[in-house]
């Protein structure tokens, strides 16, 4: 991936930016009969030529457990290490916590857990019930930055 930033304030006159990234990722899935573990590690990679260069880390594991025939159970945990701007432009919307925005090069930590349990009562009734947490916190000494949120839901379908 490249890209080119031109930005173009009248008082400070034009500042150009050409960066280039890289995001690898390395994925490990194990299944067995009735369950299933994936785990996930990305980083991503930033260089620009006039602004602050950006690393950034995520480390995922999800996992699917089939209770019975009719009942699965769904777990799953994310930690994120990031600029705020990095951060923002690689997190889906649905997926970023709403938090009060400091600097965009801050740095911060993101951690998710969550679970959901699905439960078919027959071939056309689908009962669901979902629980997540995030915690946002900036690594930056000199910012104090906490949010924490927490989620709850249930389903029928």
């Amino acid at each position: 991936m490249a890209g080119y930033t031109h930005e173009r304030p009248e008082s400070l006159g034009s500042e150009h930016d050409h960066w280039v990234g890289t995001i690898p990722e390395v994925s490990v899935l194990f299944v067995e009969p009735r369950w299933l573990l994936r785990t996930a590690y990305a980083v991503t990679l930033a260089a620009h030529t006039r602004n602050a260069n950006e690393i950034a880390q995520r480390l995922t594991l999800a996992s699917s457990y089939e209770l019975s025939r009719r009942t699965v159970l769904l777990l799953s945990a994310e930690a994120n290490q990031s600029t705020l701007s990095n951060y923002l432009l690689t997190r889906p919307t649905g997926s970023t916590v709403i938090t009060a925005l400091p600097l965009a090069n801050t740095n911060t930590l993101t951690t998710t857990v969550g679970q959901g349990i699905a439960w078919e009562a027959s071939p056309r009734v689908l009962f669901g019930q979902s629980a997540d947490a995030a915690y946002v916190r900036s690594l930056d000494p000199a910012l104090q930055l906490e949010s924490k949120f927490v989620n709850v839901g249930v389903s029928v379908e």
